[in-house]
């Protein structure tokens, strides 16, 4: 996998994280490695707004792209 593949890859999955309700704790963009945990608040201030949808797995995940260039995650504790 090229560079850039990998760079798409890792940033659909974050993407894929943010869209089902988890919260990017920690991104680092020339290391593609990124800490993810789940939204357990509603967004935004207005509290007639909808929650986001909140992941059903509890916990923090942490996504990385491996020295083969293929983007993995892995469940940590928060």
């Amino acid at each position: 996998m090229t560079v850039t593949e990998s760079t798409s890859a890792f940033q659909a999955m974050v993407k894929k994280y943010e869209s089902t309700g988890w919260e990017v704790r920690t991104i680092d963009h020339v290391g593609l490695r990124a800490t993810v945990r789940v939204r357990t608040m509603p967004t935004g201030g207005d509290t007639h707004e909808q929650p986001v949808q909140v992941a059903t797995v509890a916990g923090c995940r942490r996504l990385w792209v491996d020295s083969k260039g293929e983007v993995q995650e892995t469940t940590v504790p928060c």
